[in-house]
């Protein structure tokens, strides 16, 4: 995928706009590929200037960056990006430089902008929130790496991965009492030139294995669609011959098979399963 079949809308709109050219001019030379005249041009970018709510485009296209507000510049931003009417849009957190008003407006933008064109999106963002209302599937990663991957429901309901639990943990939306101390995930991002040949998060995870500091974990399946590269998921199957068998909950996973890690490894050698059993959070035996 190449050429006009792929876009972007950078983080900052202050910065990826020109500052000494008219919105007129910028929005024109992008359409340089299209073999039409300079009115026909003027004129799809003044519908693309009214597709995205902006206000008496006609007198407006000729202004300059500074003339605008940040949401105004976002706005004419996404409107650039989709001028080629691309196949992928990729929007590097357009939402981080703007007040939340304006935040909710640029989602819904975004959303109604998807359905009219019918491109997909790839929507960059630390905000959970954002992503829950905007995004179908979500991609978790820590330190450049791929951590887990699934749909928002399967990622957000059931995170099977420490680092989105602990993402999670540390939402604002998810504290319930009050506070004066947010949570926070211990530790340091690790340096990627010297990395240990471990689980990349292990120096910060809670339910830590000494597997997790020597051998890099493979991506294991949590459910249809869903999975997450950890140690702490079983890569066996259940067997259904057995007469004993070992249920714990999904949601306290991590958590439970770091405090009897010892006797997994005694069920791992005799093929014994382990698997998830969401009606209660006790070990059954």
């Amino acid at each position: 995928m190449r050429g006009t079949r792929i876009n972007i809308v950078f983080q900052d709109p202050m910065t990826s706009l020109n500052p000494v050219l008219s919105i007129e001019q910028q929005m024109t030379h992008i359409q340089y590929r299209d073999q039409t005249s300079r009115s026909a041009k003027l004129k799809k970018s003044l519908a693309m200037l009214e597709s995205v709510g902006i206000a008496d485009p006609h007198k407006r296209i000729a202004q300059f960056p500074h003339e605008y507000s940040g949401g105004m510049l976002q706005r004419i931003s996404i409107a650039m990006a989709l001028q080629a009417r691309p196949s992928l849009l990729i929007a590097d957190e357009p939402t981080t430089a703007l007040d939340a008003t304006l935040e909710v407006q640029i989602i819904h933008l975004l959303k109604d902008i998807q359905a009219e064109v019918g491109c997909s999106i790839l929507f960059i963002s630390h905000h959970l929130g954002v992503i829950a209302e905007l995004c179908d599937y979500v991609v978790v990663m820590y330190a450049g790496e791929v951590v887990e991957k699934g749909t928002v429901r399967d990622v957000f309901h059931n995170p099977a991965h420490p680092y989105t639990q602990k993402l999670l943990e540390c939402d604002p939306a998810n504290i319930q009492t009050k506070t004066r101390i947010l949570p926070v995930i211990p530790g340091e991002i690790p340096d990627l030139v010297n990395l240990s040949g471990g689980c990349i998060f292990s120096s910060r995870c809670h339910c830590v294995l000494p597997a997790c500091e020597t051998h890099v974990p493979q991506r294991r399946e949590v459910t249809s669609g869903h999975s997450a590269k950890c140690h702490l998921l079983p890569t066996w199957q259940p067997y259904c011959n057995l007469k004993t068998c070992v249920f714990v909950s999904a949601s306290s996973l991590p958590c439970a098979l770091y405090s009897i890690e010892p006797a997994l490894r005694a069920l791992t050698r005799c093929e014994m399963p382990v698997f998830p059993y969401t009606k209660g959070k006790r070990w059954h035996w």
